[in-house]
């Protein structure tokens, strides 16, 4: 369901997604591109952006408004069976087959790749706690795995994650950096 529950976004098992009115159930979108059935569709928190899943080994973005194609997330070596937004839509995660995918939407390559060491069943879910801080992802073998997101934080904790990081290699960030940054 869209966040202003105006629309409902189905995955199905033809590679197509479909948007269609919550009152009405009239079609307002086909999504079409993908190559193999759908595992997830989901509206992004401000429901500009629709995002899909699918055995085809591809993520895509979707235009909620237009259905027009935005990105595809391609990354994974098999299925996705999952793909979510963060709480705040500054992320997205890829699940599978047994690796998560961390993206931001209109980035070409995930930003970080989480192993989530031994895991060899494959990934049914990946989403983000309520925090935004954690990533959690379920497996076809039952099993649950928790990993912090550091990248993933509020613009002070990231700063400061820079920083340590720059300290411990002995480096600080230029005037023209701190610039750019808005530092």
């Amino acid at each position: 369901m869209s966040p202003d529950g105006r629309s409902v976004a189905l995955a199905s098992e033809d590679g197509a997604a479909r948007i269609i009115a919550a009152d009405s159930g009239k079609l307002e979108h086909s999504l079409v591109g993908h190559r193999d059935a759908l595992t997830s569709v989901a509206f992004s928190p401000d429901g500009r952006l629709v995002l899909t899943a699918s055995r085809d080994h591809d993520a895509r973005l979707w235009d909620s408004v237009t259905g027009a194609p935005v990105q595809v997330l391609r990354w994974h070596f098999g299925r996705v069976g999952d793909a979510s937004f963060g709480p705040d839509g500054r992320w997205i995660l890829t699940a599978g087959p047994v690796t998560v995918g961390l993206w931001q939407p209109e980035v070409r390559e995930p930003v970080l790749p989480y192993g989530f060491g031994g895991n060899t069943s494959l990934l049914t879910s990946a989403v983000f706690d309520p925090s935004g801080t954690h990533v959690l992802s379920t497996a076809e073998d039952g099993s649950v795995r928790r990993a912090a997101c550091e990248v993933c934080g509020e613009r002070e904790a990231l700063l400061s994650l820079a920083d340590a990081q720059l300290r411990r290699i002995g480096r600080k960030l230029t005037a023209e950096e701190r610039e750019r940054y808005g530092l």
